[in-house]
């Protein structure tokens, strides 16, 4: 609900996009970290996937990963709908007055009827609200399952640092095994789980899986036997993107399924589906099409492709394998040849801890002719051919090429399928061979390609191949009448509403969502310099990107701005688009993040002679960031220890309190004559405050005549408070002589927040052309301004202006290959502090050396050419 003070802009989008908004919760995340509003999905009765807006049985369950651990508890990752899921109890992510009126919480209430909510109110109205960690229980009412358990998950800040984040996951530790607790209290023999608070709660998805996971095999290890009532905890979700992490968390953790993993309809309705639908017999070659992730294969002969320089670190296939084969892997391959091979070749080495005798490792190349399917022609049939000369019985491919290699997936599947045809009717002698092809659960695609491609050999066997191309195409159009009738009942179609009290925000955030969502783009570009700062872990995930979603990710550098191009089919390149800004987000909060550390740290420190480890910069951070906002700092985790903080701000001081109950001081010690606390006011969470001024007021007016002789109408006037970087700037000003002057400095809308956080970085923002060396460019003139960035920024867009105090100090003429001031003199260690182009433009290296005054919104004025 908006409060007085906000507006909202409704953006219509269609039914496609809409279901690509219900499976991924990106878009509120990016949108809030680019420009400081919400983006919610309006109208989703008329999406068939989210929570509880299925009709029944249009949702078909599946099941994706099955495990029995040590002591018969059994595990299963699922992709369904909870309102419809057949189990002894749901869990339901709560808050903590049982409000269901949002997410999974509001599907299981509509779906269960109104005595869910009744009761609810009821336990509210007894015991008050239900703390985060704690779980509660209530009718199920209309709906399959027994009971609910209503688990209250920890609410995060996508801001939040790493001690805060530990705070949370041991919450969300918490209320699962209160889960358990209550489940077992109940009787029952199994429960759902969803992945709580990783949706409106805002907890990172990939830690919150690995937080259930790792819980549930504590509790499996610790606290199970055969005696519990309880016997099966599946992990439900009905959106890809959390069942792959639910599914990758538990192969990670728990090790491979099962090697018999029941179907859903076996468990549920005892109807056991024929192996027939997915397999053939031609001769003596069998040929069968899975579902599963090729490490956990198991087979004589499994098939892997590898780039040509035999790093198994590269690419998504390889690198899985490399993890379970173990890293002796590497060494065996490169004893095979040391050099680099052409594509086309098949290298054999042991299987070592994979569930195989023999990897074949193919280099194909990446996609782009005749010549490269001929490539993955042959290889395919040269495995094939390896596997009778070895008198192996069974070899598992993976779709090659479908990843990082950018091969059409119906492409694919018609190569690998005609080859293996080929070799059972012509090349094999053997007396017999099974081969799989063992296909990536949510690349449904790639699925569906090799299906159809199976369906069609049937066909052609069969000597019925117009027929079985008729069926496909039938198959096909009743398909896309299915979805059309899911997802066309709405008479008010699906919407994005974007709310917020800064209108010109909303503005910024709808033509963000119009040029990117509503284009429907085959190519995307996403230019922001964060991506410098990418680690490992970014670029895993780039290549987890492609993969998953089976696009082509390019990165670009091109005159000092990093990007990154998307291709594929339009869906596939708007979810790939909103995983990689947020990668971006997350990276941009990290940064500021650490800027903002660092201005801390060189102010104030927290210590404590007992405990080092607490004088860390994002230790000392956290605590001086609760300490400034008179709130309780988060619990620290140190050593595997929980230690809290309690302050007494009389005294400057605190107490760390252990787990054991043992107390020690901590002291707060300013390194400054001044103490900065003094100088806060109201900081609600963050270091600075934007203030609205009234742009008729005196003070003001030159300024919105200056603006508007260069062509610009000023439409709002902030002022910045941030006494974290003024004391910084003062002290630089000081140290260069004292004298500021006010310079202009442009930066694009979604990086207006984090200038007011963490002062200018080149990160933000770069003029078209750095004649000047590779520092940060301000103006002298307005004019100036926007002749030199004009190519940066779109025209009908609003236009953000910073107005900067900046210490130029000594100064000289810059040049494009300086990345520091040049020094004083040929010998000299002593540096200018900054330089200049002509009288007009000024660079400075160091970012302490300005300070955002003023930001102003402005618009190209009409009467402006």
């Amino acid at each position: 609900m908006m409060n007085m003070n906000e507006t909202s802009i409704q953006v219509p989008i269609d039914s496609e996009i809409a279901q690509t908004l219900s499976e991924y919760g990106d878009l509120s995340y990016v949108v809030r970290s680019k420009f400081g509003c919400d983006a919610v999905l309006k109208n989703a009765k008329a999406i068939g996937s989210q929570w509880g807006n299925s009709q029944a049985g249009s949702f078909k369950p599946e099941i994706r990963y099955s495990k029995t651990l040590d002591k018969e508890l059994k595990i299963s990752v699922w992709k369904d709908d909870l309102t419809t899921h057949k189990v002894d109890a749901v869990v339901n992510a709560a808050n903590a007055g049982l409000q269901h009126y949002g997410g999974l919480a509001a599907a299981l209430s509509r779906a269960g009827g109104p005595a869910i909510q009744t009761m609810s109110d009821e336990i509210i109205k007894k015991n008050g609200n239900v703390p985060t960690g704690e779980a509660v229980v209530t009718t199920a009412g209309r709906l399959p399952c027994r009971i609910i358990i209503h688990a209250v998950g920890p609410q995060c800040n996508p801001q939040m640092s790493k001690s805060e984040l530990d705070h949370a996951s041991a919450l969300l530790e918490k209320a699962v095994r209160n889960v358990i607790q209550e489940a077992e209290k109940a009787g029952i023999h199994s429960v759902a789980i969803p992945a709580l608070s990783s949706g409106l709660f805002s907890f990172p998805l990939s830690h919150c899986a690995e937080v259930i996971v790792t819980t549930i095999k504590k509790y499996n290890r610790h606290n199970y036997s055969k005696k519990n009532s309880l016997n099966e905890i599946r992990l439900v979700n009905h959106d890809d993107k959390t069942v792959a992490e639910m599914e990758k968390a538990c192969r990670t953790l728990l090790g491979p399924a099962d090697d018999k993993t029941p179907s859903y309809s076996g468990a549920v309705t005892n109807h056991t589906p024929t192996q027939s639908a997915d397999s053939i017999r031609i001769g003596n070659v069998t040929v069968h099409i899975k579902q599963g992730c090729i490490e956990d294969e198991k087979a004589n002969v499994i098939v892997n492709t590898v780039a040509t320089d035999l790093n198994l670190s590269q690419g998504y296939v390889s690198q899985a394998i490399l993890r379970k084969a173990g890293r002796q892997l590497q060494h065996e391959i490169k004893k095979v040849t040391n050099s680099y091979v052409q594509h086309g070749a098949v290298l054999k080495t042991k299987g070592f801890q994979m569930g195989c005798d023999f990897l074949y490792h193919t280099v194909c190349p990446a996609w782009s002719d005749y010549q490269s399917s001929e490539i993955l022609s042959h290889i395919v049939m040269k495995s094939l051919c390896m596997a009778e000369r070895d008198s192996e019985k069974s070899i598992a491919f993976p779709a090659i090429g479908t990843g990082n290699l950018g091969f059409p997936k119906d492409k694919v599947a018609k190569i690998m399928m005609e080859q293996v045809l080929h070799f059972a009717e012509r090349v094999y002698q053997g007396s017999k061979l099974d081969v799989f092809f063992v296909l990536y659960p949510p690349d449904q695609g790639t699925v569906m390609a090799f299906e159809r491609e199976l369906k069609a050999v049937k066909g052609r066997i069969k000597s019925a191949a117009s027929r079985a191309s008729d069926s496909s195409t039938n198959e096909s159009n009743r398909w896309k009448d299915a979805m059309s009738s899911s997802l066309g009942n709405n008479k008010q179609g699906p919407c994005v509403e974007i709310c917020g009290e800064d209108k010109k925000a909303l503005m910024e955030a709808e033509k963000w969502i119009r040029h990117t969502l509503l284009r429907s783009p085959e190519r995307l570009t996403i230019q922001n310099n964060h991506i410098y700062y990418f680690g490992q872990k970014e670029h895993d995930d780039l290549s987890r990107f492609q993969y998953i979603y089976d696009v082509s990710i390019k990165e670009m550098v091109k005159d000092g701005k990093a990007s990154l191009e998307i291709t594929g089919t339009p869906q596939r390149v708007i979810k790939t688009m909103l995983a990689v800004e947020k990668l971006c987000c997350e990276v941009q909060e990290e940064y500021a993040m650490a800027e903002e550390n660092e201005m801390l740290q060189s102010l104030v420190q927290w210590r404590c002679a007992d405990i080092p480890a607490l004088a860390e910069t994002e230790i000392t951070s956290s605590i001086e960031r609760a300490y400034l906002s008179r709130k309780i700092p988060p619990v620290i985790i140190i050593n595997g220890q929980n230690i809290k903080v309690s302050f007494n701000f009389g005294q400057q001081s605190a107490i760390a309190m252990t787990d054991h109950g043992k107390a020690y001081n901590f002291e707060r010690k300013c390194l400054l004559d001044m103490d900065h606390a003094e100088m806060y006011t109201t900081l609600n969470g963050s270091f600075y405050q934007r203030i609205v001024e009234d742009s008729s007021k005196n003070q003001h007016k030159e300024k919105v005549q200056l603006y508007k002789k260069t062509g610009l109408e000023v439409v709002k006037i902030e002022s910045i408070n941030n006494p974290l970087l003024r004391i910084h700037f003062e002290l630089k000003k000081n140290a260069l002589g004292g004298k500021a002057q006010t310079l202009y400095h442009r930066v694009p809308a979604q990086f207006c927040i984090p200038v007011c956080r963490a002062g200018f970085q080149r990160v933000y923002s770069q003029p078209e052309k750095q004649n000047l060396g590779a520092g940060l460019y301000f103006n002298e003139k307005l004019d100036t301004l926007m002749r030199d960035q004009s190519n940066d920024f779109e025209r009908d867009a609003m236009i953000y202006i910073f107005e900067a105090q900046v210490v130029t100090g000594k100064t000289t003429n810059g040049s494009p290959d300086l990345i520091v001031p040049p020094g004083l003199s040929a010998d000299s260690l002593t540096r200018y502090d900054s330089v200049s182009g002509g009288t007009s433009t000024h660079v400075i290296f160091n970012s302490r050396q300005a300070y955002p005054e003023y930001l102003i919104t402005c618009r190209q004025s009409s009467a402006s050419p």
